[in-house]
């Protein structure tokens, strides 16, 4: 763009913006919007959150209701020694040399 051109349109928008007032309330106004926008978006974030804790409650609840009928168990306990298999001496964690 030449000099010349910024020259006019400088002086063309300085023109224009002089011919424009700002109303008085303009600040409320605008402020009112952005927290009427703001307190929207927080509700439905709170919707959002809501309808999948629900979703996961109800999915979960599923779950746990589809057991086979009768067992009636959700944990039976940790395993005694006397149940659980001994270990064998290759997965027993320890070193080839401490053997």
């Amino acid at each position: 763009m030449r000099i010349e051109d910024e020259e006019r349109l400088r002086d063309a928008l300085a023109c224009y913006a002089s011919t424009v007032s700002p109303s008085a309330d303009a600040y409320r106004r605008v402020q009112a919007q952005w927290r009427w926008r703001e307190a929207r978006r927080k509700a439905v974030v709170a919707v959002i959150v809501t309808a999948l804790v629900s979703m996961m409650t109800a999915i979960c609840l599923w779950a746990l209701s589809s057991q086979r009928l009768g067992s009636g168990q959700v944990f039976s306990g940790w395993p005694t020694p006397e149940s659980s298999p001994a270990p064998s001496p290759a997965f027993s964690g320890a070193s080839p040399a401490a053997r």
